[in-house]
């Protein structure tokens, strides 16, 4: 089925839901969920050994999950479909394919560096914040429902409180992978569509309104599909992209964050309890105060991301001059080896030093020093291209990357820095120009050596050092 695959699959899952819509109110009611994670099951399990995923144990977990639920209709089957309130074994199974889910999220979350552990945080406070509303309007009421027995008070909660032991996994996901592969963004569709059906399904039992065939229960094979159709995708046979783990928070995850942590406050407010003004005035001050330390927090992270891009800049720049330092002109010039090696593209390396600088200080003081430096590197700058690498070596010293530049070139740049040298001050210049990867060694040390030859030759002029 080649890349197309999973739309194929995708498209079965939407066909099995309009099968259960056009047989909700026949004898063939169900008939769609069973055929649907049957044929999930298959899916999930072909596609481990055609499209190789990446991580095949956490697809052969969502396959275990899946083929668990064929366990349980057939049990359902077998008991000859007893009340869904009652207590029954095909329960206990279905509700264990719920750890073989859990399993499979936290095997495609996981990092393997255990670098994260701010992650797990977040994602737990999504949960719990969720939490909150879903015990509020479904889990609750089963708990205190008199008429249903502890056994049963069990089973109507089971799927509800499997389908909340997924959030913070499903959270998990997204923030250690930001929702990047499309397969797992097809896989959290299916598992919302789950979540979706699981809550309709909970509220129609405590309604009381539940009729096996609902036309709601059309999400379970629609849910299905996509968790087969994820496996499918040619993206869950590419390892899953490393993500950056930066210390701060994102706009987005705040913003998340702090509607999970209202969630609580804000059901205690609309919903009712024997205490309404004294449990209103509570949750409405909770509230406020949660937004508040949000609101301070967001200054916090403000503050600390300006304050990481200044040091970022200070690693890599002179802060007298503005020029990179040696460390990125180390990096520059592996890249410029690395470029030649891979695409025969040549470039020039060339040290500069201000001549007779000392006298310069020590007549005009370091003051005056300091400013000819400064408007040394901004004339340089000016006469450089974009491409081009400006870097202060040490001192008076300084070391210029060319890339693409040949011998003429080169050479022509830099007589062009040496002529816009202010002050009547004068400069002398040592270039290599490397055309060979077999020249690539030592080529500090042979700009070096051509800057002191023009140093003993007179000063003021430019040495071309000819590689070996």
């Amino acid at each position: 089925m080649g890349q197309r695959a999973w739309l194929v699959v995708l498209g079965g899952g939407v066909a099995l839901a309009g099968l259960h819509l056009a047989t909700a109110t026949s004898g063939l009611a169900g008939l769609a969920f069973a055929l649907a994670v049957v044929a999930g099951t298959i899916a999930v399990g072909a596609a481990i050994r055609v499209n190789r995923p990446a991580r095949p144990d956490a697809w052969a977990a969502l396959a275990v999950a899946l083929g668990t639920n064929v366990v349980g209709i057939g049990l359902y089957l077998v008991h000859g479909a007893p009340s869904v309130a009652r207590p029954s074994t095909f329960h206990v199974v279905f509700a264990v394919s719920y750890l073989a889910y859990g399993t499979s999220l936290w095997r495609l979350a996981r990092r393997g560096d255990g670098s994260d552990p701010t992650t797990l945080i977040d994602a737990s406070i999504l949960g719990l914040g969720l939490g909150v509303l879903l015990w509020t309007l479904l889990l609750g009421p089963f708990a205190v429902n008199p008429s249903l027995t502890a056994a049963e008070r069990v089973v109507a909660m089971a799927y509800l409180t499997g389908d909340l032991a997924l959030v913070p996994l499903l959270a998990g996901l997204v923030f250690a992978r930001r929702a990047r592969e499309p397969a797992h963004v097809v896989l959290l569709a299916g598992f919302l569509l789950l979540f979706v059906a699981d809550a309709r399904y909970g509220a129609a039992q405590l309604a009381g309104t539940y009729a096996v065939g609902s036309p709601w229960d059309a999400l379970y094979p629609l849910a299905f599909g996509c968790m087969a159709a994820a496996a499918w995708h040619p993206s869950a046979a590419a390892e899953p992209k490393a993500v950056e783990v930066r210390p701060q928070l994102s706009r987005r995850r705040l913003v998340a964050l702090a509607g999970a942590a209202v969630l609580a406050p804000v059901t205690l407010l609309v919903h009712r309890t024997p205490y309404d003004l004294i449990g209103q005035v509570t949750a409405a001050a909770a509230i406020l105060m949660i937004l508040l330390v949000i609101a301070r927090m967001a200054g916090l992270v403000r503050r600390i991301d300006e304050q990481s891009r200044q040091l970022q800049h200070l690693s890599r720049t002179d802060p007298l001059t503005g020029a990179a330092n040696r460390r990125v002109l180390d990096e520059r010039l592996r890249l410029a080896v690395a470029r030649l090696q891979r695409d025969g593209v040549a470039f020039a390396f060339g040290m500069l030093d201000l001549d007779h600088f000392k006298d310069y200080n020590d007549t005009r003081g370091h003051t005056a020093g300091d400013a000819l430096l400064v408007e040394v590197v901004r004339r340089w700058h000016a006469a450089l291209r974009e491409v081009d690498l400006l870097a202060r070596y040490g001192g008076e010293e300084f070391a210029i990357l060319l890339p693409g530049c040949g011998r003429d070139e080169a050479l022509a740049v830099t007589e062009r820095l040496r002529a816009v040298v202010p002050h009547d001050q004068t400069c002398s210049a040592g270039l290599v120009i490397v055309t060979a990867v077999g020249a690539t060694d030592d080529l500090i040390g042979m700009a070096d050596r051509a800057l002191y030859a023009a140093k003993h030759q007179g000063r003021d002029r430019t040495v071309v050092a000819e590689p070996h």
